[in-house]
């Protein structure tokens, strides 16, 4: 199981409750949509798609069981640019005899962002979850959106880092979609929450992502991203975000250089071994004139 960091400091097993209690909700709501109403024992009773105009809602049992088939949580994705967003509210009812830590009804929300087919949500650590919107919901959830437009992209007001606020919030927008070739495990006792505020609640909205100053790394979605070390001192003293992008240069390429750089070396060392320039080009014995025939000083002598 992938390792998240303690806010704080320290390193703690991640906790995927929250996503794992979400996907046996809806794993429970197909078995029970897929059964007769006496047999079914947990519902999505209804689901609320809003904008800021006001929710689209439906009880419709097909169309909720399609949008359950497609929202299992189980195709982690990088979070998307800022972009428009519908909040999503699923109200779910136990059925008889069943409850939810003793409710009979829990109501949970999640962000869709249509442009790029994907749903936000928060597991049970209070981490943010990006996963990946099968084709199934979001024609399912597009029914609904019908003459309903979705929230407008926010926009970054504030940006803390364990705490400390950031001068110039919007910059740290780039921390959010930022990647690098070096995804390689980074073991860490630093990490930082950095948390963010938007002008509305939206995806982009609470702790995003957590830093390591001592690494140069970003851990985002139980993903690591590794920074340049200008980069990485920005984020560390909260200023401006100025300095070029994520480190693409991993260790094994570091390696892979090296071995050419070996290979190139040898094959150089073997053709001056051969040729050896430095020395003089050593001068062919002249043959000897054929009786007849003209050598190097002058016409051979007549025969008698």
């Amino acid at each position: 199981m992938l390792r998240n960091p303690v806010r704080g400091g320290g390193v703690e097993f991640a906790s995927n409750l929250g996503r794992d209690l979400m996907k046996k909700i809806l794993v429970a709501l197909l078995l029970a949509l897929a059964l007769p109403a006496p047999a079914a024992a947990k519902e999505l009773s209804k689901l609320d798609v809003c904008g800021p105009s006001g929710c689209n809602s439906t009880s419709d049992r097909a169309l909720l069981r399609r949008i359950g088939e497609g929202s299992d949580g189980s195709v982690p994705a990088d979070p998307p640019a800022l972009a428009p967003f519908y909040t999503l509210v699923y109200h779910v009812r136990a059925g008889r005899g069943e409850s939810f830590n003793g409710r009979k009804k829990v109501v949970f929300r999640t962000s869709f962002v249509p442009g790029a087919h994907l749903v936000r949500g928060t597991d049970e650590a209070g981490y943010v979850v990006w996963t990946t919107a099968s084709q199934v919901f979001t024609n399912a959830v597009a029914r609904l959106t019908r003459g309903l437009r979705p929230f407008p992209t926010p926009r970054i007001t504030r940006v803390s880092v364990r705490g400390t606020f950031v001068t110039d919030p919007a910059s740290y927008e780039r921390l959010i979609t930022i990647t690098s070739e070096n995804t390689d495990f980074v073991e860490a006792y630093d990490w930082a929450p950095v948390d963010y505020r938007s002008t509305r609640s939206s995806p982009w909205r609470g702790v995003l992502l957590e830093f390591s100053a001592k690494k140069h790394a970003l851990l985002r979605n139980n993903r690591w991203i590794h920074l340049d070390s200008a980069l990485s001192k920005q984020v560390q003293l909260g200023t401006p975000l100025t300095a070029t992008g994520g480190n693409g240069f991993p260790l094994r390429w570091v390696g892979i250089a090296a071995t050419a750089a070996l290979v190139a070396a040898g094959i150089g060392v073997a053709l001056i071994r051969r040729f050896r320039p430095w020395e003089p080009n050593p001068r062919r014995p002249e043959a000897a004139p054929v009786r007849g025939e003209a050598g190097p000083r002058g016409p051979a002598s007549p025969s008698r």
